[in-house]
């Protein structure tokens, strides 16, 4: 007579005439993972074999970043942990604008999946994605976005009133600032919105060029400002130094971004 027994803490343990005692570990967990041995017993001779069980789990959160406002020159930390298994990879990505694509970011990563900005700047400013997987199930992505201030605000407070002083102002200092008062357990506040007026400056500047007879040209000129700068083209032909500004017509056109479109260029223009 052949016995057999195996030695986990399974759940069944089902008998199958011809075939032996078979294990069945239902519901399966993460906590199910381990060596299992099956041991072998006839006419006092005994025989085992073990084998391991890995159970594969998705990725679940242990710790998720979350949107940050900070002064330049501090040390961040962005968290992004989670466990599974395999263990996961974290992978990080970068974007500054909302149509820009995101880019790796790998130089500053610790094993643990964090992301630690040392002295953080404005260049640090932007929106960073959190990539957690491990080919289990569905990756958890998570976006957070980093807020920079400068170390050029100052908040003077005196007993009746506290003043925030901006010096050296800067385009990047335009937002939506808050006030907020405490008295007496009563709460109230006020926001204001700031608006840094930026003069006009060269984003493509213009150049001389060479055309053939019908050839289309397009002339770049694009500055930057604000409030967004307008764009005016002018002509002048030959000795008349005066200047007759242009509008589109069937044979030019002044594009959206500033440009000066050319359909088919000729000797008269």
């Amino acid at each position: 007579m052949i016995t057999g027994s195996w030695i986990s803490q399974v759940i069944v343990v089902i008998w199958l005439m011809n075939i032996g005692k078979i294990s069945v570990i239902d519901p399966l967990t993460e906590e199910d993972s381990g060596n299992y041995t099956c041991i072998i017993t006839s006419r006092g001779m005994t025989s085992s074999y073990t084998t391991t069980l890995d159970v594969l789990v998705p990725p679940v959160w242990k710790l998720m970043p979350i949107d940050l406002d900070t002064v330049s020159g501090d040390n961040v930390v962005l968290n992004c942990q989670g466990s599974g298994q395999p263990p996961p990879i974290v992978k990080w990505h970068k974007t500054t604008s909302q149509n820009s694509d995101f880019i790796p970011v790998t130089t500053q990563v610790q094993l643990n999946g964090s992301l630690v900005l040392n002295e953080i700047s404005k260049e640090d400013e932007g929106m960073y994605r959190c990539n957690i997987s491990n080919g289990i199930g569905t990756p958890l992505v998570k976006s957070v976005i980093i807020r920079v201030i400068g170390t050029n605000v100052d908040i003077r407070s005196f007993s009746d009133l506290s003043n925030l002083v901006i010096d050296p102002l800067t385009e990047e200092d335009t937002g939506n600032y808050t006030c907020v008062v405490n008295a007496r357990g009563m709460t109230t506040s006020y926001t204001t919105t700031l608006t840094v007026l930026v003069p006009p400056s060269w984003s493509n500047v213009p150049h001389d060029t060479d055309a053939l007879n019908g050839d289309p040209v397009i002339l770049n000129c694009k500055g930057s400002g604000t409030p967004k700068p307008s764009i005016t083209w002018s002509r002048t032909h030959g000795e008349n130094m005066d200047f007759t500004i242009l509008s589109s017509s069937n044979d030019l056109n002044i594009l959206s971004n500033g440009s000066l479109h050319f359909n088919s260029i000729s000797k008269k223009r």
